[in-house]
């Protein structure tokens, strides 16, 4: 079975939140993390980390990681905030 894209990530993260995804992100072997796009309002604080299933397209929101990253050995894709 072949993964889906981090573009296909992104629309189901949209279809799910309702909100716009940043064209940037994370990724690992096994998910992708995509964000909210917040370029026109404040980022809300506590908001939890939207994870992507790569295998199943599956959307999991993880919360509570307090600073750590919510998924081991991601790497940047796009440009996201240093």
């Amino acid at each position: 079975m072949t993964p889906i894209s981090f573009e296909q990530a992104r629309h189901i993260a949209a279809t799910f939140t309702g909100e716009p995804i940043a064209r940037y992100g994370w990724e690992n072997g096994d998910v992708y993390v995509v964000v909210i796009d917040y370029t026109d309002r404040d980022l809300p604080l506590g908001e939890p980390d939207l994870l992507v299933e790569k295998a199943t397209g599956r959307l999991r929101e993880v919360t509570g990681t307090m600073g750590r990253p919510p998924a081991p050995g991601l790497q940047p894709i796009g440009n996201p905030p240093a």
